[in-house]
């Protein structure tokens, strides 16, 4: 595909995410869990919208679920799909397409995204959250992250911060008409690797979300802090509940097609 802005950073995104690698289930097994929910083989297939390079679908995928996993990057599903090549697994299939666009057949039983939701405007998360609706089957269960526009404007203001082996700066401008931004990233990596993106980034509060997804069809949404839930101890991880959400906090949304039924 055409300007892929992945195509040089998927080469050393796990360098970048390998912090949350082992903990990637427990952001979505755990809030699901917060609101009486699991994740059940038997319901029926899973759908990872923005897979990146693929550990989460994967990981579901090694559970025994049935997993499409979508990304619009050729290059980060290039390395999906290398990862997956020295796997012995059957029950999964990544797929570039736009996840605004996206053509499947429905009968999903979960679907969920972690880290894209801020690429989309209101009117294209409009597009998504209909299409989740046509694609998750009768109970099926939409989970997702935005980032609200709070944390936008504190990315904007300027962040640094020291990782396992990394620095990662933010800084952009932040526009309070349409609550974008438009972020420089920098990760400067220990064995000297560097790489620099800009993206225009969407912030969403809560009670600007909620009318997108009654629109497509969903009544009964859940939402809440998890943007620190667990601390690992000797490779262990340590789980606390999900916080009270405010609007200065990132969200995670938890919403069931059935809830609509009843």
């Amino acid at each position: 595909m055409s300007n892929d802005i992945y195509q040089e950073f998927s080469l050393f995104y796990d360098d970048f995410t390998g912090r949350y690698v082992s903990g990637t289930p427990i952001f979505f097994e755990i809030p699901l869990q917060f609101f009486g929910y699991t994740y059940d083989k038997d319901a029926g297939p899973l759908l990872d919208l923005g897979c990146g390079t693929g550990d989460l679908a994967i990981y579901y995928a090694e559970q025994g679920f049935e997993v499409t996993g979508v990304d619009l990057s050729e290059s980060m599903l290039k390395v999906a799909r290398a990862k997956l090549s020295r796997k012995n697994l059957k029950n999964i299939r990544f797929l570039q397409q736009d996840i605004v666009e996206l053509d499947l057949e429905p009968g999903f039983a979960y679907i969920h995204s972690k880290s894209t939701f801020f690429h989309l405007n209101p009117e294209q998360l409009r597009k998504v959250f209909k299409n989740c609706w046509r694609l998750l089957k009768p109970e099926g269960i939409l989970m997702f992250e935005v980032i609200t526009t709070y944390g936008l404007q504190e990315s904007c203001n300027g962040i640094s911060r020291r990782h396992t082996n990394h620095i990662f700066n933010s800084k952009g401008i932040f526009n309070s008409l349409d609550n974008t931004g438009v972020l420089n990233y920098e990760f400067i990596f220990d064995d000297g690797r560097s790489y620099t993106v800009s993206l225009t980034v969407n912030g969403y509060n809560i009670r600007d979300v909620i009318p997108l997804l009654a629109e497509a069809g969903f009544r009964n949404v859940r939402a809440f802090d998890f943007s620190k839930p667990f601390v690992f101890k000797e490779g262990v991880p340590e789980v606390v509940p999900p916080s009270v959400l405010s609007e200065t906090t990132p969200a995670m949304m938890v919403c069931a097609k059935k809830d609509q039924q009843s």
